[in-house]
């Protein structure tokens, strides 16, 4: 294992939400409402109507449910209509230096995770933070330049680290 990956597998291992600042808990549960509220808010648009209607071509016993229905289906697939259902406005999150609309990438991982584990609100909490934070990190390191990759370039590993800490 060489030295970054020790420095990430370290970082990920004291991710616990006891040992966050309380503004940290808070920033999280407010991009947390705030990436729900934008799934919900994309229920009705064309892109929420299409994508709700794709997964419903998937479904999977014990699934995830795409937000606004009961119907399970694959947890990747609840996930991606999740993601595209909380930029259908363009209302979600942003950071500047990264260039990422993180919550709308991440928080849908972590909830179709959750919805697989059972996990806690703690857990989600911790997932979400670590989601974050990687995704951010990763987006900022990938925008050395003017060249603009979109949210989907370091969010993606928000979303991944998020998905594994829960699983």
């Amino acid at each position: 294992m060489n030295d970054t990956s020790k420095k990430i597998s370290g970082f990920i291992e004291n991710m616990k939400y006891e040992r966050f600042p309380v503004t940290t808990q808070q920033h999280a549960v407010r991009a947390i409402i705030d990436a729900t509220g934008c799934m919900l808010a994309g229920i009705e648009t064309p892109v929420g109507q299409g994508v709700g209607r794709v997964g419903l071509k998937f479904p999977h016993p014990g699934g995830s449910t795409i937000i606004g229905t009961a119907t399970h289906i694959s947890p990747f697939i609840a996930a991606m209509a999740n993601s595209f259902r909380a930029n259908a406005l363009d209302g979600d999150d942003g950071h500047r230096a990264s260039r990422l609309h993180a919550g709308g990438v991440i928080i849908p991982s972590a909830f179709a995770a959750c919805e697989q584990n059972d996990c806690s609100g703690k857990r989600l909490i911790e997932a979400v933070v670590l989601g974050y934070e990687l995704g951010h990190r990763a987006g900022i390191v990938s925008q050395k330049d003017t060249t603009y990759f979109g949210s989907a370039y370091g969010a993606t590993y928000g979303a991944a680290a998020a998905a594994a800490y829960i699983l």
